[in-house]
């Protein structure tokens, strides 16, 4: 009965696929409880009059099932969402310090634990100048030269590949061709009406926006243990920090500028969004061309006339065909990453160098699942989906919370739309 459209994706990092599973499993057997009470429930339920909902489980399978954040070619997919890797291949390897940290971030020998701590101190100290007032500086060297990710040591952690991935095309590809087409054909008969503006006698209609989407994307490991924090890239979004604090009022909003650098000074999850600013290849931005071109390619209209009116909209043209398009703002999207916080993201850190040493270079065998049981595989799971009551409790209700937040959101009023 609206436009509103919401997408839960989860397991783009395949360990962290079981804490959006675990949120969509919830949301389902909620929404199961309430058609079996439907009559008695309250009209007011979370799950009465919900929008258009998709929910896509495991997007890395198979790290899901070997418990690695990474797919069975030890891509990084959250680096690896690019329709061209020209600009990737050709960057320089050390552009954010990833070859400065080459020795802790991947270590080799089993003795990888004293060899992270002793390499990592002395590359921070050394970035610092050996100054411990600019030991910040060195730490945030640190944070930006390993989540920037690097497409040259293919064995490396935050690995971006070469080519796309299987699971990201068959998502991108499913998601084209399929899935939103189905949503906007229906979406659009509901959606072309006549011009308010238009003269009675033209009978001249046209397009009005089509979807209030919004795009949860589930991820764990930085920011306060049990608590979520919510991100998105201010250089392609249309909406901004006040934007979320107004819609998911409880979870954690940076409040950065376009460069992810400078903080204005009230955002709790400053810290979880700092040092983004040179990564590219992330599902949030695949993601947003996808929508904008599946909306760009379905927005059309009935013209009785081949010529545009005086009083026609400069944003809206129309072709020798009658079609008509919307070249303006046509879609309100909004892509955000839910970041669950873990363990202190050093800590994060480590587990995700030691299990990667341990399943490229360990002794236990050869088997891709030799990691399951080791040590250093059962701390990368600790690290991104903790076994504890508290922290499942904590994921399950902020995951619910936000998900219901999406589905109440409509379309923004705009000054003058």
């Amino acid at each position: 009965d609206d436009n509103r459209l919401v997408v839960h994706t989860s397991g783009v990092h395949g360990i962290e696929g079981y804490a959006g599973s675990a949120i969509q499993i919830a949301w389902l057997e909620g929404l199961l409880q309430y058609q079996q009470e439907k009559d008695s429930s309250s009209s007011s339920s979370p799950y009465s009059n919900h929008p258009t909902t998709i929910f896509i489980h495991a997007i890395n399978p198979w790290g899901m099932a070997h418990y690695r954040r990474v797919n069975e070619n030890n891509v990084d997919l959250n680096r690896n969402a690019l329709l061209n890797f020209e600009e990737a291949v050709s960057r320089d390897p050390n552009l954010a310090h990833y070859q400065d940290f080459e020795a802790a971030f991947n270590p080799t020998s089993s003795d990888g634990f004293y060899i992270f701590w002793y390499e990592l101190g002395t590359t921070i100290l050394e970035l610092s100048k050996y100054n411990l007032w600019n030991l910040r500086s060195g730490i945030q060297h640190l944070k930006k030269a390993m989540v920037t990710g690097q497409y040259h040591q293919p064995k490396g952690i935050f690995y971006g590949g070469t080519t796309l991935q299987p699971s990201l095309d068959k998502l991108y590809t499913t998601m084209e061709t399929v899935i939103l087409p189905q949503v906007m054909k229906k979406m659009m008969m509901r959606t072309t009406t006549k011009d308010d503006d238009a003269d009675d006698e033209s009978g001249r209609t046209t397009t009005k926006p089509l979807l209030t989407t919004t795009w949860i994307n589930v991820h764990t490991g930085l920011g306060i243990s049990g608590r979520d924090t919510l991100l998105y890239e201010p250089t392609i979004s249309k909406f901004d920090s006040q934007d979320l604090v107004e819609t998911f009022p409880g979870a954690a909003v940076p409040f950065l500028d376009a460069t992810n650098e400078n903080s204005k000074g009230k955002g709790e999850g400053d810290d979880v969004q700092q040092g983004y600013e040179l990564t590219i290849g992330t599902l949030d931005s695949m993601l947003h061309q996808l929508l904008q071109k599946t909306s760009s390619s379905t927005t059309q209209c009935a013209a009785t006339s081949t010529t545009p009116t005086e009083e026609e909209d400069d944003s809206t043209t129309t072709d020798a065909n009658g079609s008509c398009s919307n070249n303006g703002d046509i879609d309100d999207t909004w892509i955000i990453t839910q970041e669950f916080g873990t363990l202190p993201a050093i800590l994060v850190g480590r587990a995700l160098i030691l299990e990667n040493r341990a399943y490229h270079h360990g002794s236990t065998s050869s088997s891709t699942d030799s990691t399951n049981n080791h040590a250093d595989g059962m701390l990368v799971r600790s690290a991104f989906y903790p076994r504890t009551t508290t922290w499942r409790r904590a994921l399950l209700e902020r995951g619910i919370t936000r998900l219901y937040q999406a589905m109440q959101r409509r379309r923004r009023q705009r000054e003058g739309a």
